[in-house]
């Protein structure tokens, strides 16, 4: 069988990108109606017909969109473009979620949204797969994709002597393909090159630096003649300014709205900043108690983040345990640990004395017999968040653990700190921590101990203020 492919110029780079064994991902991304879904179901069938009983996985977060879009795109439009006759050249188990072609390859179809009984997505653990395509990747959870990468090149790619890869496409977002792919790209001047692969990750293995590499493929309007012009029509009408930034100009570095405390760009840089090297370390810790809350023990190094440790489980004196541990093992004083101190988390303060307790419902900081910085802020913590803020978009944070799970998740948290209320006078708040917790799933643990390190720059600021006030004295020597 013959298989004659008639691609759009965009579709080409990232077909020869998908040939090229020296990249790991091809990301095609960009504005609604460029192609991106056509390529990506084309090219699991393209493999699937030439490399017999190899196996594939198409994935998107929910099962029923991906019914209804991606499965639509391959089975209905694809399969027929190409003369595949369904019962003759492929079948279609809907018990298993698999599509079985004639030559025993397989494409299997997954959803990847996080269930409450598999957090961790381990039902993807035993998985094994030649390649694999996601598609609307910036709805995943960042874990979705750490964990499937690793589930290709699993299945006859060492026999068949077949590259690894995995393939993503997606409209433009603010999320972790912004951090992980879009902005490397940006970095680096925006090359369309499928023969000059970028680095998205690295890690260590037995001594040796690990490289994951990946070409980005924009989609622009115009990409595409096939595109209706209807389609056209009908997004160059949508209203929502941010939403037509996104779906038709293909943008992105749209801004979603001007409550967002951190940028998405001012997120991806603290991961790249070198902040000042000073010698002062502080710990800022999140403290929860057996139950879906993580305990977080953020290291610090004047104002960067140089290790953070992410526990569950533990009861309070266990807690205090890994805090007394952790301030020996890395010099730090008591009086630089900063404890959460609400809820359970003063138990912890208690077991540890000359750790400080962090309250986020006390006053804020301000000069002494001074009430224009205090009354500016609904609290302690809608300062601390609005002064690491700050330092973010001025490139004064760095985030050197090195963890890619954990700077995501980082940047997840920061990413659901919002001003509230911001249309009325009135002192300065933001998001109430139960919506952020509604918003993500789970409480922004890593993002407090973040937020929390502006605790020590605004005491210090308080106490510098408070002593610059009142009488002075000048004394003069006798003569």
């Amino acid at each position: 069988m013959e298989l004659v492919l008639t691609p759009q110029p965009k579709q080409y780079l990232a077909y020869e990108a998908w040939e090229n064994d020296a990249v790991d991902d091809v990301i095609f991304g960009g504005y609604a109606g460029g192609g991106k879904t056509w390529w990506g179901a084309e090219m699991l069938m393209y493999d699937a017909i030439r490399w017999p009983e190899t196996r594939y996985f198409m994935a998107r977060k929910e099962l029923k969109t991906l019914m209804e879009t991606s499965f639509v795109t391959l089975t209905q439009k694809v399969l027929p473009h190409h003369k595949l006759e369904q019962n003759k050249h492929w079948t279609y188990n809907g018990q298993r979620y698999e599509i079985e072609f004639y030559n025993g390859s397989i494409i299997k179809l997954l959803h990847v949204d996080q269930i409450p009984s598999d957090p961790l997505f381990d039902r993807f653990g035993s998985h094994e797969y030649t390649r694999g395509w996601g598609d609307e990747i910036s709805e995943w959870n960042f874990r979705a994709y750490d964990v499937l990468k690793s589930r290709v090149g699993r299945w006859k790619n060492k026999e068949l002597n077949i590259k690894s890869k995995f393939a993503g496409t997606l409209n433009p977002s603010q999320d972790w393909p912004y951090r992980i792919f879009y902005d490397p790209w940006k970095k680096a001047g925006r090359p369309i090159d499928p023969y000059k692969p970028l680095v998205s990750m690295r890690g260590v293995l037995d001594g040796e630096t690990i490289e994951r590499t990946f070409v980005f493929i924009p989609a622009r309007p115009g990409d595409n003649e096939y595109t209706a012009a209807e389609y056209l029509r009908n997004l160059a009408t949508i209203s929502d300014p941010v939403l037509k930034a996104r779906l038709m100009d293909g943008d992105w570095e749209f801004s979603d709205a001007h409550d967002v405390l951190f940028p998405a760009d001012a997120l991806a840089d603290m991961f790249d900043n070198r902040v000042r090297n000073v010698k002062e370390k502080y710990m800022t810790v999140d403290v929860a108690r057996y139950g879906g809350d993580k305990i977080v023990l953020t290291y610090w190094r004047g104002w960067d983040a140089y290790r953070i440790e992410v526990y569950s489980m533990l009861a309070i004196h266990e807690t205090a345990d890994k805090v007394r541990t952790g301030l020996i093992a890395h010099g730090i004083p008591r009086e630089h640990v900063l404890i959460d101190a609400d809820g359970v988390g003063g138990g912890v303060v208690d077991l540890l004395p000359g750790c400080i307790g962090f309250s986020g419902a006390a006053a804020p900081f301000g000069m002494i017999g001074e009430t224009e910085t205090r009354e500016r802020y609904e609290n302690l913590r809608t300062q601390c968040i609005y002064h690491a803020s700050e330092k973010a978009k001025n490139r004064q944070i760095g985030i050197s653990e090195q963890s890619i799970e954990i700077r995501e998740m980082i940047a997840e948290d920061l990413q659901q700190f919002k001003r509230r209320d911001s249309d009325r006078e009135g002192k300065l708040k933001v998001v109430k921590k139960e919506d952020i917790k509604s918003a993500l799933g789970h409480s922004p643990d890593i993002g407090d101990t973040i937020c929390m390190r502006s605790y020590f720059d605004l005491r210090l600021r308080e106490k510098a203020l408070g002593e610059g006030g009142g009488e002075m004295r000048v004394f003069i020597p006798d003569l």
